[in-house]
C-alpha cells in the first residue's frame, strides 16, 4: 500500500474510533485491516449491484412428501470480475453492512426477486430480510410499490427474518411485520430454537413459519433430544397455526423421521443445494 493510501486509511481509521485521536498504520492492526476490507467490499459490492456480479441462487423449501414446493429461498453470490470464483456472502455481508450498505443490498435482492416471481408465474421465493432494514421507515411501502409495479401476488413472496436480528427493537420490527404480512407477504422466523427462548416470543411475533435450526439435524435419527425438542417446537407452533419447516436435511430417513415428528416442511442439500437457476418440482421428485 502507498504512502498516501496508508495515510488516508489510517485518516478513516481514527475517524471510525473516535474523534480527538491518532491512528498509526500497521498491516498487523486487525481493525485497520478490517477497515480496508470493508472499503475494498463496499467498493465491489456497489459496483456488482450495477454491472451483475450480483447473483441471486435459489434452494428449495418442500413438503415432507415431496409433492408440494413451498418456495425458493434466495441466496447472494459474487461472482469475480474474472468469473474464476463464486464467493458466497459470508465473505461480504459484514462487511457490506458495516459499510452501510445493508438498506440497499436488501432493496437489491428484494427487487430482484419479485422481478423473478413476474418473470416466471410458477415458483414463489423468499428473502432474507437484515436488522438494518427494519429500521428502513420505507421498506414498507418498497416491498408493496415492487410487488404492484410487477403486478405479482404477495403471497409468492416470503421474507425470512432470525430472531437475532430483530429482538433488540421487537415491538418496532413487529409493527414493520404486521403491516407487510397486511399485504399478503408471508413471514418465516429462521434459526429457531437454538436459544428456545424464542418460543416466547411468538406470542408477539406474526409469522407463518419457523425455521427450525439446523443444529437439531445433528445425529437426528438417534438422538433422542433433538427430536423431543422438534416435537416440542411442531406442538407449540401448531397452537398459532404455525407451519415448521426443518432446514440441513440430509437424508430420506431425516425426512421420514420429521414427517412423523409432524414437521410440515424441509430444506437441505438433500432437497436440492443452491444454484444459479430455480428448481422445478419434477426435478426434485424424480
Amino acid at each position: 500500500m502507498g504512502g498516501r493510501s496508508a495515510a488516508d486509511t489510517a485518516c478513516y481509521a481514527a475517524k471510525a474510533g473516535g474523534r480527538n485521536r491518532v491512528e498509526l498504520y500497521s498491516e498487523k492492526d486487525s481493525s485497520l485491516a478490517q477497515l480496508i476490507a470493508d472499503t475494498d467490499w463496499a467498493t465491489r459490492i456497489g459496483e456488482a449491484m450495477k454491472d451483475g456480479s450480483l447473483e441471486l441462487w435459489f434452494q428449495p423449501v418442500v413438503d415432507t412428501g415431496k409433492q408440494q414446493m413451498l418456495y425458493q429461498e434466495t441466496l447472494l453470490r459474487y461472482i469475480d470480475p474474472g468469473h474464476t470464483m463464486i464467493i458466497s456472502p459470508g465473505a461480504f455481508l459484514n462487511s457490506a453492512q458495516r459499510s452501510g450498505q445493508g438498506v440497499k443490498l436488501d432493496r437489491f435482492v428484494i427487487e430482484r426477486a419479485i422481478g423473478m416471481l413476474e418473470s416466471d408465474p410458477n415458483i414463489s421465493v423468499g428473502v432474507n430480510l437484515a436488522a438494518v432494514s427494519f429500521k428502513d421507515h420505507e421498506i414498507i411501502d418498497f416491498i408493496g410499490n415492487s410487488l404492484q409495479a410487477h403486478r405479482v401476488d404477495a403471497s409468492r413472496f416470503f421474507l425470512e427474518i432470525t430472531e437475532s436480528e430483530i429482538i433488540s427493537h421487537l415491538d418496532h420490527a413487529c409493527s414493520v411485520l404486521n403491516s407487510i404480512k397486511e399485504m399478503g407477504v408471508q413471514i418465516a422466523l429462521d434459526d429457531f430454537g437454538a436459544g428456545f427462548s424464542s418460543l416466547a416470543y411468538l406470542k408477539k411475533l406474526p409469522v407463518d413459519f419457523l425455521k427450525i435450526d439446523g443444529s437439531f439435524m445433528r445425529d437426528l435419527v438417534h438422538n433422542k433430544f433433538n427430536q423431543a425438542i422438534i416435537r416440542a417446537i411442531r406442538e407449540v407452533a401448531s397452537i398459532k397455526n404455525i407451519k415448521t419447516i426443518a432446514e440441513f436435511v440430509e437424508n430420506q430417513e431425516q425426512i421420514d423421521l420429521l414427517e412423523d415428528l409432524g414437521v410440515d416442511y424441509v430444506q437441505g442439500f438433500f432437497i436440492g443445494k443452491p444454484r444459479s437457476r430455480a428448481y422445478t418440482l419434477s426435478e426434485i421428485t424424480s
